[in-house]
């Protein structure tokens, strides 16, 4: 099995914040689009107790509160 795997390259530090950039734009035209519908949003998050769920929920609603 291990001889059939292929080692994944990792991104360069700039092509990650490259990537974040570009999804963090597409998130916010997406929130402006719902907040001049008005459209209802459910955000469902799950995870771990203390691991930061609320502030992930904080940046994620703050455009379209």
């Amino acid at each position: 099995m291990l001889k059939d795997w292929n080692k994944v390259e990792q991104p360069t530090a700039e092509e990650v914040d490259k990537r974040l950039a570009n999804a963090k734009n597409s998130l916010l035209q997406q929130q402006i689009a719902m907040k001049e519908k008005k459209l209802q949003v459910i955000v469902l998050l799950k995870g771990w107790g203390a691991a930061g769920k609320g502030s992930v929920l904080g940046k994620l609603i703050k455009n379209i509160d």
